[in-house]
C-alpha cells in the first residue's frame, strides 16, 4: 500500500521538508524534499510497504550500508538512511542528492544521441560500475532509469536497492509485481535466476543500455513479459550497423561482445567494455587504413639477438608511420595486445585496425631471413606472406622491401615525398645500426646503469659511421632520460643534450625524432617547445610526440588543440597507460576533473604497477578534489619510484596531503636545495604542495616559477586546481594570472592558425 504525503511528512519532520514528488514506481516513491540540517534539496526515496516486506527491513538496510561506501565521481552518493514509522510501519528511506538534469529515459524518449555521445556516458557508467565492482558490488538493475544525466556526464542511482532486490531470489519477488531486474535489460543469469549474478551481468544490461541509445530499442522486444525473456536464449541482437550506419565497425564488436549469453564470453570488466568503447570512437569517419606490427618472433640460434626481431618490427612501425594515410599502432600497444592474445581477430579488435603484420627473423652470424604475412583482423584472411633472405648487410633492402609491399598490398599511394622518405636510411653501416638497436634496448630499461650503457653503445656506432641524426638525436634523448630521472642532474646534460638534437637537425631538418628530442629538452630548459613537437608531427605521427604535446598545450591553455593531440595518441596507442593518464590530465586541466579521472583510472586499469602512470592519476584525483585517494596513490609512486624526480615530487604531495608538517617541511627544503631545473609541470605540483600545506608566499614564488616555464593555463589556475584556495585573491596570484594570460595570448598569436599533423584532420574542427 503507498505511504501517505502526510503520514511520511510527520514521520520525518524536523529532518526534511517534502515539496513534491517527483516518480512513484513499484518498488519506491521519491520525494524533492529540503534537508533542514544542511539547507539543501535532496530526494528522497521511500520503499512501499509491499516491497520492503518482501525485502525485508534488515536486508535493506544492510544493503544499502554497504552502497553507503562507494565514492565515485559518476555514483550517486547516499546521504542519509533508516527508518520512519508511518501509518504503524517501518518504512526504510534513503536520501540522495537532487540532480537537477533528467535521466537517460528522459532524453531517450525526446532524442538519440549521437555516437560520440553514446560512447562518453556508457563509458562513464562502465567506470563507476567497474569501480562498484573492484569493491564487491554489482548493480543488478542498469537501465536508462538508472542513469542520471548532469551537466552532460552520468550517474548511477540505485546501488542499494538494485542489490538488495537481486538478493532476495528466494522471496519469489515476480509473484508480487516485482523483478530481479528490469526485462529489457536483464541478463541471462538473471532471468535464470542464477544466485551467483556478478559483473558480467552488468556489462550485458549496459550493453543492453548502449543498443538503446544508439538505435532506439533495447536488443530484444516482444508484446508479454515472458516472450522477451525468453528471446534471451534464442535468437541473437541484430548487428548495430545494421540499424545505424555511423557506428564504428569496432564498437558493434564491443556491444556483441557485451551481449554474450555466456558470461565468459563477454569482456572480463566493465573497464574492459569502456576501453573499447574508447578506442571505437576515436577512429575517424573517413575509414582511413589501419595497420599494427607485431613483435617479430625471434627463431635465431643465440637467443640473445631478439634485441634484432624487435628492432626490425619497430623500424617498420617507424617506415609505415610516415605515410600520411595510413594509421599505425604503437610498438607498446602491440607488444601489449600480443601478450594479452595469440588470436589475431581479437588483437585486431584490441586495438582498432584493419590489418595486423606478424612474422619471424632468423639471424645467424650474418645471415638473414625474415618471414611475414599481412592478415585482415576481421576474419584472420591472410591477404600474402613472403619470405626474404640475404645478409646483414641487406637489412636495410630487407626493411624497405617489407614496407613497400604493405603499402601495395593495401593500395596506398604515396605522395612523391613520403616515397622519398620511405627510402631514407639514417644510418648505412650495418654494425652501427647494430649499436643503435642494443642501445634502443638499453634506453627501454630506463636505469642510470642502462642509460650509460646505450650512451657508449651509440658513440660506438658513431665512431663506426660517423656523425648521421638518428644516432645524434638518440644520444640527445639519452641525455635529456639521464636528467629527467636524476632529481640532482647536472644541467651540462640539458646542454649536451640540445646540442646533440641541434647538431641532427643541422644534418636532416626533416627527422622527425630529433624535433621530438629537441621539445623534450626545451621544457626543463623554460622554452617553448609547442614548435618543435608540432614540426615532427608534420613529419611523422607517433603516440609520444602526440601525447607530450597534448599536455604541454593544455597546461599553456590550448585545451582544444591539447584534447586531439591525447585523443589521436589514444588511438594509435590504445594500450599504454600513460597516454590514458595523458587523456584525464588534459580534462582536468579543463575543469573536468570528474571526467578525467574516469580516463586516468583507466590507464591504471591497464598497469597498476606503472607508478609514473600512478604519479598522473594521482594528479588527477587531486584535481577532482579525492584527496584521500590521491594522498595514498602519490604514496605508492613516491615509495616505487625512490629518489627519482617523479618519487621526490610524489613523496612530497604525500607529505602535503597527510599534514605531516615536519616531513613536509624536510623534504621541501631538499628538493629546494638540489633541484637542477625542473619544467612547468613540475613546478606547479610543487605549488601546489605548498599551498596544501599553507605556505601561500612560497606557493606564489613556485608558481611563478611555473608560468615563467610555460604554465599559461590560467584558468585552470583561477577557477579548477583545488588546492590553490589559499592564494586566490592574493596581488600576486592576480598578477601572475594575467602574465599566464598574456604569455598564452602571445602564443596563440606565434603559432600557425592551423596545423594538420599527418593523418589527423585540422585541429580547427575539434
Amino acid at each position: 500500500m503507498p505511504t501517505t504525503r502526510e503520514g511520511l511528512a510527520s514521520a520525518l519532520d524536523g529532518r526534511y521538508v517534502l515539496i513534491r514528488e517527483l516518480g512513484s514506481g513499484g518498488m519506491a516513491t521519491v520525494w524533492l524534499a529540503n534537508d533542514l540540517r544542511h539547507n539543501r534539496r535532496v530526494a528522497v526515496k521511500v520503499l512501499q510497504s509491499s516491497a520492503a516486506e518482501t525485502l525485508g527491513v534488515d536486508r535493506f538496510l544492510r544493503e544499502i550500508e554497504i552502497a553507503a561506501t562507494l565514492q565515485h565521481p559518476h555514483i550517486l552518493p547516499l546521504f542519509d538512511s533508516g527508518l520512519c514509522r508511518v501509518d504503524g510501519e517501518d518504512i526504510p528511506f534513503y536520501v540522495m542528492p537532487f540532480v537537477a538534469g533528467e535521466s537517460l529515459r528522459d532524453r531517450l524518449r525526446r532524442e538519440r544521441p549521437s555516437v560520440q555521445e553514446s560512447e562518453l556516458l556508457v563509458r562513464e557508467v562502465a567506470g563507476a560500475l567497474d569501480y562498484a565492482h573492484m569493491h564487491g558490488v554489482v548493480h543488478r538493475d542498469i537501465k536508462p532509469e538508472n542513469i542520471l544525466l548532469s551537466e552532460g556526464h552520468a550517474l548511477v542511482a540505485d546501488f542499494g536497492i538494485a542489490r538488495a532486490v537481486g538478493l532476495a531470489v528466494d522471496a519469489k519477488l515476480t509473484e508480487t509485481g516485482t523483478s530481479l531486474g528490469t526485462p529489457a535489460y536483464m541478463s541471462p543469469e538473471q532471468v535464470l535466476g542464477d544466485r551467483d549474478i556478478g559483473p558480467a551481468s552488468d556489462v550485458y544490461s549496459l550493453g543492453c543500455v548502449l543498443y538503446e541509445m544508439l538505435s532506439g530499442e533495447p536488443p530484444f522486444t516482444a508484446a508479454t513479459r515472458d516472450a522477451l525473456l525468453v528471446k534471451r536464449f534464442m535468437e541473437t541482437p541484430a548487428p548495430i550497423r545494421t540499424l545505424r550506419s555511423d557506428v564504428p565497425e569496432s564498437m558493434d564488436h564491443a556491444i556483441q561482445r557485451a551481449l554474450a549469453r555466456e558470461p565468459a564470453a563477454r569482456w572480463t570488466t566493465a573497464g574492459e567494455f569502456a576501453q573499447a568503447l574508447l578506442v571505437s570512437t576515436a577512429r575517424p569517419d573517413r575509414g582511413e587504413l589501419s595497420i599494427a606490427v607485431l613483435p617479430f618472433d625471434n627463431l635465431s640460434p643465440d637467443p640473445e639477438s631478439g634485441y634484432f626481431a624487435e628492432g626490425l618490427a619497430e623500424e617498420l612501425i617507424h617506415d609505415l608511420s610516415k605515410i600520411g594515410s595510413l594509421r599505425v599502432t604503437s610498438r607498446s600497444s602491440a607488444i601489449a595486445a600480443r601478450e594479452k592474445s595469440r588470436d589475431l581477430r581479437e588483437v585486431g579488435r584490441m586495438l582498432n585496425v584493419s590489418y595486423v603484420l606478424e612474422g619471424s627473423v632468423r639471424r645467424a652470424q650474418d645471415n638473414l631471413r625474415v618471414t611475414a604475412q599481412l592478415i585482415e583482423a576481421i576474419n584472420d584472411h591472410q591477404i600474402w606472406a613472403d619470405k626474404y633472405t640475404g645478409t646483414l648487410q641487406d637489412v636495410f633492402k630487407v626493411q624497405e622491401q617489407l614496407s613497400r609491399t604493405i603499402v601495395r598490398a593495401l593500395q596506398v599511394i604515396l605522395t612523391p615525398d613520403e616515397d622519398r622518405r620511405l627510402r631514407q636510411r639514417p644510418v648505412a653501416d650495418s654494425r652501427a645500426y647494430d649499436c643503435y638497436l642494443l642501445a634502443r634496448q638499453e634506453i627501454l630499461r630506463s636505469t642510470p646503469d642502462a642509460l650509460q650503457r646505450a650512451a657508449r653503445l651509440v658513440q660506438e656506432g658513431m665512431a663506426l659511421s660517423g656523425e648521421n641524426d638518428l644516432l645524434l638525436a638518440t644520444l640527445g634523448y639519452i641525455r635529456w632520460n639521464q636528467f629527467n630521472i636524476d632529481f640532482k642532474a647536472d644541467r651540462i646534460l640539458l646542454t649536451e643534450a640540445q646540442s646533440y638534437a641541434t647538431r641532427a637537425l643541422e644534418l636532416n631538418p626533416e627527422s622527425a625524432w630529433a624535433h621530438v628530442v629537441l621539445g623534450l629538452i626545451l621544457w626543463p630548459l623554460g622554452q617553448c617547445n609547442i614548435p618543435a613537437f608540432r614540426r615532427s608531427l608534420e613529419l611523422q605521427e607517433t603516440s609520444d610526440a602526440l601525447m607530450w604535446l597534448g599536455m604541454t598545450e593544455a597546461e599553456a591553455g590550448l585545451i582544444a588543440e591539447g584534447r586531439r593531440r591525447v585523443r589521436r595518441a589514444a588511438e594509435i596507442d590504445p594500450l599504454t597507460p600513460m597516454v590514458r593518464a595523458a587523456l584525464g590530465i588534459v580534462e582536468a586541466m579543463d575543469g573536468k576533473a570528474a571526467l578525467g579521472a574516469t580516463l586516468s583510472a583507466e590507464g591504471m586499469a591497464l598497469d597498476p604497477k606503472d607508478f609514473v602512470t600512478a604519479f598522473f592519476h594521482a594528479l588527477v584525483l587531486l584535481a577532482a578534489d579525492r584527496r584521500a585517494e590521491s594522498k595514498a596513490l602519490f604514496g605508492r609512486a613516491g615509495e616505487a619510484l625512490g629518489d627519482t624526480t617523479f618519487g621526490a615530487v610524489a613523496s612530497l604531495m604525500r607529505r602535503a596531503l597527510g599534514n605531516d608538517v615536519a616531513a613536509f617541511r624536510q623534504q621541501y627544503q631538499w628538493i629546494a636545495d638540489n633541484y637542477s631545473g625542473l619544467d612547468s609541470q613540475y613546478l606547479w605540483i610543487v605549488a601546489d604542495a605548498l599551498a596544501l600545506a599553507g605556505e601561500r608566499d612560497l606557493c606564489l614564488t613556485w608558481l611563478e616559477k611555473a608560468v615563467h616555464y610555460g604554465f599559461y593555463n590560467q584558468r585552470y589556475l583561477r577557477d579548477h586546481d583545488p588546492a590553490l584556495a589559499i592564494v586566490r585573491g592574493h596581488p600576486r596570484f592576480d598578477a601572475l594570472l594575467a602574465e599566464a594570460q598574456r604569455r598564452q595570448d602571445d602564443l596563440r598569436a606565434s603559432l600557425p592558425a592551423r596545423v594538420t599533423p599527418l593523418g589527423t584532420a585540422d585541429v580547427s574542427t575539434a
